[in-house]
């Protein structure tokens, strides 16, 4: 029999800046309880085993919540090899614009790729977001993926504005495109400080083979905020969606929206 926790919410939808619709699922917790956006990863969607237990998570705690997908992700419009890191942020702010209260607090979870738009948006929106829990954050991750591939690779992205790449997630290759790379270098955040002053906190596991766990450390070192903990996992993958890594993922989120 399938149990309460096992029925998914149906998908509303908004419309973002640029006419196509965006999905999410929205909690709404206690009087003036802070929300907790979730940003999702590259290529993932937001009925994720993390996002579906961070909603059971502020259901219980009456904490307000939002989960999403970016355009070309999940149930949302548009074609995922059209989007790019600036369109994510984008997606993103709207749905934070057009559906948390102005007064409410925000904390944003943000993984992988989530952990980079959440930063973009937390410099950009100081006054609203008011903590910051990061999943293996991936900041300037396109240019990483670029100096990776080989001379035949860019040669192709070059011509042709697109290359598929293996992905070990899913039988589909990761369809990157020249409008990815291209605008990813707009968005770069490692050459500098970044000006985030809200608390932060960075959940990295070690044996992580897409982002190295030394990168956790770099970003805490390029942040401004005086208030950032890198919380490393021995065991833990990319992923962190393990029973015990979900554990230290409530805690911490916990620990912000609560002031725990």
């Amino acid at each position: 029999m399938m149990s309460q926790t096992d029925i998914q919410p149906q998908a509303k939808f908004i419309e973002n800046s640029h006419g196509q619709k965006l999905a999410y699922i929205a909690h709404e917790g206690t009087k003036n309880a802070p929300y907790v956006v979730f940003c999702g990863g590259f290529k993932s969607d937001m009925r994720g085993s993390k996002a579906q237990f961070l909603e059971n998570l502020c259901q219980e705690q009456d904490l307000s919540y939002i989960r999403f997908d970016y355009t070309g992700h999940g149930e949302s419009d548009g074609a995922f090899e059209e989007g790019s890191i600036g369109q994510w942020r984008d997606d993103a702010r709207d749905v934070l614009e057009q559906i948390c209260p102005k007064e409410r607090p925000i904390v944003l979870v943000g993984s992988s790729m989530g952990g980079w738009i959440s930063l973009l948006l937390a410099r950009e929106l100081p006054k609203r977001i008011t903590g910051l829990v990061l999943i293996a954050p991936a900041p300037d991750f396109t240019s990483e993926i670029w100096e990776r591939l080989s001379a035949e690779q860019q040669a192709l992205v070059t011509k042709n504005g697109i290359v598929d790449l293996p992905n070990d997630y899913s039988d589909e290759p990761y369809r990157l495109s020249k409008i990815l790379f291209d605008d990813g270098k707009e968005h770069h955040m490692l050459h500098e400080e970044i000006a985030i002053s809200c608390p932060v906190s960075i959940l990295q596991g070690k044996l992580d083979k897409d982002v190295p766990w030394e990168k956790a450390c770099r970003i805490q070192e390029a942040l401004k905020t005086e208030s950032c903990d890198v919380i490393l996992i021995k065991d833990g993958g990319h992923s962190l969606s393990r029973p015990e890594d979900l554990k230290v993922l409530g805690d911490t989120v916990l620990r912000h929206a609560k002031k725990l």
